[in-house]
């Protein structure tokens, strides 16, 4: 069963919350409306100042994915945007 926005809204809310997520995006195929019975559910969440943990982001995954019954794709702020200066560094070819 697909869910839609305002289901996965309503049981991941409380979860966000109590792990001090100050904003949460949902993309990818749920976000495009694109979403199949075999989709995962795609968020990238923002904790503001603080940081956490990979522990902390793997047991708030786990929640979210009981929670909505789906495999969810959890991507911090600060790692995306690691990721993204990474790419960058990469593609100037300078290192020592």
């Amino acid at each position: 069963m697909v869910q839609n926005l305002d289901v996965i809204k309503i049981k991941a809310l409380p979860i966000l919350k109590e792990a001090n997520v100050s904003s949460a995006y949902i993309f990818g195929s749920h976000a495009r409306g694109e979403a199949t019975e075999f989709s995962d559910i795609d968020l990238l969440i923002d904790y503001g100042a603080s940081t956490k943990s990979m522990f902390e982001l793997s047991e708030l995954k786990y929640k979210l994915a009981k929670a909505l019954n789906k495999s969810v794709d959890l991507v911090s702020t600060i790692h995306y945007a690691m990721i993204i200066f990474l790419n960058k560094l990469i593609k100037t070819k300078f290192a020592f």
